[in-house]
């Protein structure tokens, strides 16, 4: 468990991932208990695709 190994609470971690996606570094999933992710070295906007153009 990687909250473990860096010597944090889950949801502390939670929170620094999520601070981090929201920054544009680093997009993220947790999938049954574990994190996968990816980092990224600039900031990077995500888009989201719809019908809707505005």
């Amino acid at each position: 468990d990687m909250s473990k190994w860096i010597g944090v609470r889950p949801r502390e971690l939670d929170k620094s991932l999520d601070f981090f996606r929201k920054k544009g570094y680093i997009t993220y999933e947790k999938i049954r208990g574990k994190y996968y992710f990816i980092l990224f070295g600039e900031p990077v906007e995500e888009l989201t695709l719809g019908d809707d153009p505005g």
